[in-house]
């Protein structure tokens, strides 16, 4: 969601020149990755567990990993440039571009063979459906809260540098 959220906001940047899209966008990318590092270690020592090795190129470790990698490079990307509205409008652009390693993960995890197990075809009872709806309803709520609080340290900052 939060690679999404980063696609919106700086394609709503290009369009808008908002600057408040682009921090928002910047925000969500960072909590994204956060996220994402936190998946992949935990996958890591999950993999260790079932398959005896940390890592072993399974299509959705790799396509996680290039995700990661794709958004850690926007930010390398953004704060190597100076000047701040170019940053903007090119890390908007390459935040746009770097969205199609989500999709592509997805459909790696679908289309080629994977040491993940596959997820069973059996329908869920009424009480898993409402208790899946709520861990995705909070963990939502709780991504959105975060991307709230580091937006304003983010905007205070910038407020203060100009």
């Amino acid at each position: 969601f939060a690679f999404t959220l980063t696609f919106a906001f700086s394609l709503a940047y290009i369009i808008r020149r908002d600057e408040r899209f682009d921090c928002i966008a910047f925000c969500s990318a960072v909590l994204g990755i956060l996220y994402g590092i936190g998946a992949i270690v935990s996958g890591m020592l999950w993999a260790k567990e079932v398959w005896g090795s940390y890592w072993s190129w399974d299509p959705r470790q790799t396509t996680t990993l290039t995700a990661l990698l794709a958004y850690m490079s926007y930010l390398a990307l953004r704060s190597s440039i100076p000047e701040i509205d170019r940053a903007r409008n090119v890390s908007s652009v390459f935040g746009t571009s770097a969205y199609i390693t989500i999709p592509l993960s997805f459909v790696s995890a679908v289309t080629f063979r994977s040491l993940h197990t596959q997820i069973p075809q059996q329908p869920l009872g009424f009480e898993a459906h409402i208790l899946l709806a709520l861990r995705v309803a909070t963990s939502f709520a709780l991504f959105l809260s975060f991307v709230r609080l580091y937006y304003d340290r983010v905007r205070k900052k910038v407020i203060n540098q100009t």
